[in-house]
């Protein structure tokens, strides 16, 4: 990534960033999140 412009690194890790939100946000939603939200309780 040390090759790319600036912005189109800011762009790929912002992109990075968006893609794990939604993957948390799946995982959360089928049911890992409440179990673990179980297992804190």
């Amino acid at each position: 990534m040390e090759v790319l412009p600036l912005d189109d690194n800011n762009a790929v890790f912002n992109l990075c960033c968006r893609i794990c939100v939604v993957y948390e946000h799946k995982a959360f939603i089928d049911g890992y999140g409440t179990q673990l939200m179980k297992e804190l309780k």
